[in-house]
């Protein structure tokens, strides 16, 4: 996925907050306006103040200097309230479309999509998301404005300084974008082995009886510590990818500073810069050095952030989705055969090596009652999967009440059918709640499923 169509993604759930990015933008410029008026009233406190000798000037530039720092500490709530709080809603936004639209899917999409994988995207991933809004919106932007506001101010002090400090941002842009391109890599990486690692965990605990039963401890341990180890590698190579890449622009950009301050004092030594203009570069110098410092940190993890987000929106791009309708199966009964199977042939898409199913026939007629039998991996369940519509048939018809159920939605199929697997999923839920999942919303719920007595048992029923 580009990274064009994850900005696109980001700046639509943005839009739909635009009162809060508005108050965001406005606290973040009354922001960084508030810390640049610092360096003109430090300049004129220095020439007017103290080389003026001008004790009014000094009283009136302190408060001056006060009524900013309590506007920049007001706007400075604002900012991180807004921002933050944006963030959080937008968050909620994806997760629960994302979450909508996973279970529109076709039901052959969970083949390839893993659930511990679905898990790391909606949660680890998508925390990604949120701090990339925070660091892109609030961090970048107010350092830019930072920026941009202190080379401004530092050509107005002076020309020759500015083209000096200057010299060092065409090698650092090039920098940046070669280096934050090898850290994206290696990011998309490690979330990948993440995820490799959390699916490897919920196996684990998932079959613990298996584990035990077969004293596999000491084997789950050794491969346990391959991945983990496999982990540990990528995550290292990425902060040190990240920590050289910081460290180099920060000793590149101070190097800078420290070069136009020797100039700097050698003007104000033949008298060609007066010590306040010094003093307020030096100040305008700084802030745009901490304010590249500041991009540069938040875009080295920026990059991982954008691995992140391309997983997550990835899983909005699957359009294989699940045709829905309302209207009811007609109930031609031509045939006593209420289900039948005509030369049905089946291979599971994670399996296409070998042939679940080859030109089955089956036929229940009504009132029939049926038990299919056979060795495991003999296609019993196939069976009643392609009579679900979880999957197509590669060949051949499955037909109900004379109906071809290729013209027929799956969730009409599914409301006359229920479905009871080998190893029934509970829902970490109440058991009504379990219950009611059949679509069967009654007060007699506990009386029909005859586990009255299960139920008194249990704790607080």
């Amino acid at each position: 996925m580009s990274n064009r169509k994850i900005f696109s993604y980001i700046l639509q759930y943005l839009l739909l907050h635009r009162s809060r990015l508005i108050i965001a933008f406005i606290s973040i410029a009354t922001v960084s306006g508030s810390i640049l008026s610092l360096g003109v009233a430090v300049k004129t406190m220095i020439d007017k103040g103290i080389n003026g000798h001008d004790i009014n000037s000094l009283n009136h530039i302190i408060l001056y200097i006060l009524i900013l720092v309590l506007l920049l500490g007001f706007a400075s709530f604002v900012r991180s309230f807004c921002i933050n709080s944006m963030g959080e809603k937008i968050i909620d936004d994806i997760r629960r479309k994302t979450y909508g639209h996973l279970l529109s899917l076709k039901f052959p999409e969970f083949e390839h999509l893993g659930a511990n994988d679905i898990v790391t995207r909606l949660s680890s991933d998508l925390s990604l998301i949120s701090r990339m809004i925070i660091d892109i919106i609030s961090f970048c932007l107010r350092n830019t404005l930072m920026f941009i506001g202190s080379i401004i101010l530092m050509f107005m002090q002076s020309s020759k300084l500015s083209l000096i400090a200057l010299m060092i941002v065409p090698i650092l842009l090039v920098f940046l974008s070669r280096l934050g391109k090898k850290i994206r890599g290696v990011a998309r990486e490690v979330q990948g082995e993440e995820s490799s690692l959390y699916t490897y965990i919920n196996e684990t605990f998932s079959g613990i009886k298996t584990i035990y039963a077969f004293n596999a401890q000491t084997l789950k341990k050794r491969d346990f510590a391959g991945k983990s180890g496999a982990l540990l590698t990528l995550s290292l190579k990425r902060l040190s990818l990240r920590s050289v890449f910081f460290a180099l622009v920060i000793t590149s950009i101070m190097c800078s500073v420290l070069f136009v301050i020797w100039v700097g004092a050698h003007d104000v030594l033949a008298g060609r810069l007066s010590s306040g203009a010094l003093v307020s570069f030096i100040f305008y110098a700084i802030s745009a050095a901490m304010s590249v410092g500041g991009i540069a940190e938040v875009a080295s993890e920026f990059w991982r952030c954008l691995a992140g987000a391309e997983r997550v929106f990835l899983l909005l791009e699957n359009n294989n989705i699940e045709a829905q309708s309302s209207s009811i199966l007609p109930d031609t009964r031509q045939s006593k055969k209420i289900i039948e199977f005509k030369d049905v042939s089946f291979t599971y898409p994670s399996r296409p090596e070998r042939e679940v199913l080859s030109k089955l026939n089956l036929a229940i007629n009504a009132g029939e009652f049926v038990a299919i039998v056979g060795p495991s991996g003999g296609g019993k369940s196939t069976i009643v999967q392609l009579l679900l519509k979880f999957f197509e048939s590669d060949n051949g018809s499955v037909l109900v009440n004379g109906v071809n159920l290729s013209d027929v939605t799956p969730n009409q199929i599914r409301s006359f059918i229920s479905y009871v697997e080998q190893d029934p999923y509970i829902f970490s839920t109440s058991i009504r709640d379990n219950l009611e999942l059949s679509g069967v919303i009654s007060d007699d719920i506990v009386k029909i499923t005859a586990l009255g007595e299960v139920i008194e048992r249990l704790p607080e029923g």
